[in-house]
């Protein structure tokens, strides 16, 4: 989808999710979503953010 929120990925892929609700934490033991969007983004536009790029936002 162009845009997907926590509970998308808790439903869809419950591995990933698990992985991200354990390994990405803030300091305030929150889940560290800008951690994740921001490695995805790499991952989606590898040319670094050229025009028609695919861009990631999280809605919790």
């Amino acid at each position: 989808p162009k845009t997907f929120s926590s509970t998308w990925i808790h439903i869809h892929s419950p591995a990933v999710y698990t992985y991200i609700r354990i390994n990405l934490r803030t300091e305030n033991d929150h889940i560290d979503w800008d951690r994740f969007t921001y490695a995805l983004n790499k991952y989606l536009n590898p040319m670094g953010g050229r025009p028609g790029g695919m861009r990631v936002m999280i809605r919790n």
